[in-house]
């Protein structure tokens, strides 16, 4: 945690940066317990239901697996963009939001199909998107946190991946994994829910409190 925090620092910057142990305890919060998390769910399922590793599929039934693919091939782009320049703060920093999106939007709007008794391609498809996703976070992660990264990779590897996470090559930008358009729009009912979210906290209305109506006012048509 405190690697991850210095890195996501101004101290990689060579500026000023007054030590917290706070900080240090957010990052552990906000980053890597939601990493393990994440991680732990799929495993919990995974053997629940005797899942064995599948290929990603080419063309996806849910829209939400397709935009976290794309996130995490943004991800990569980003990642690698920032360590190519020796920018460790622009390498590090997407890394901490996509943690965020992984667990807070991804996992939770699927948990359904997670927990489908029945073996059907929906259920399928999202262990295979989940495992996808994991397997190449940990290649990521692995320069920032080596020790979770290694202890994810080592659970979750076939046997024709290399016996160490850090002897993976990083993983490969792939445009055709990128949808920015879904990007864009799954970002606009990010920006919705939130504002719904504050609305209920300034009037105190419960978040399982059903609405009988929501309205979206927005100048982009």
């Amino acid at each position: 945690a405190i690697r991850l925090y210095l890195l996501n620092s101004p101290a990689v910057k060579v500026e000023d940066l007054s030590f917290s142990k706070m900080g240090v305890e957010l990052v552990l919060r906000q980053v890597l317990l939601p990493f393990w998390n994440a991680y732990t769910f799929f495993v919990t399922y995974a053997r629940t239901y005797d899942w064995q590793p599948s290929p990603l599929p080419n063309a996806f039934d849910h829209a939400i697996d397709r935009w976290i693919v794309s996130l995490l091939h943004r991800l990569i782009h980003r990642v690698g963009l920032g360590m190519d320049q020796y920018d460790l703060a622009q390498a590090v920093e997407p890394f901490v939001g996509f943690v965020d999106q992984l667990t807070n939007w991804y996992i939770r709007r699927s948990r359904r199909r997670f927990w489908d008794d029945r073996d059907t391609p929906s259920r399928a498809q999202a262990f295979a998107t989940l495992y996808y996703v994991l397997i190449e976070l940990s290649k990521i992660a692995a320069s920032y946190v080596p020790f979770i990264s290694e202890s994810i990779s080592q659970n979750l590897r076939s046997p024709e991946m290399p016996e160490s996470v850090h002897l993976c090559d990083f993983p490969l930008y792939c445009e055709k994994r990128r949808c920015t358009s879904l990007e864009e729009e799954m970002t606009a009912v990010q920006i919705a829910v939130n504002l719904g979210h504050a609305l209920r906290k300034e009037h105190k209305v419960k978040v399982r409190q059903p609405l009988p109506a929501a309205h979206v006012v927005s100048s982009n048509p």
